[in-house]
């Protein structure tokens, strides 16, 4: 039997995004591509039209 607490499994799915973005900018940067800034606030504000009223 294995016991994880709710912090643990919360902590890992608010963070596990992240070491997702950082293999993608890895690869790209490998292949001479410039990563795009992949930050949620960059991304509110080019796709979702998020910024001042």
């Amino acid at each position: 039997m294995y016991q994880v607490r709710v912090e643990t499994i919360l902590t890992q799915i608010a963070h596990h995004g992240t070491d997702h973005r950082s293999q993608i900018v890895g690869t790209l940067s490998q292949h001479g591509v410039e990563a795009p800034s992949l930050d949620a606030w960059t991304f509110g504000i080019a796709v979702l039209g998020d910024g001042p009223v």
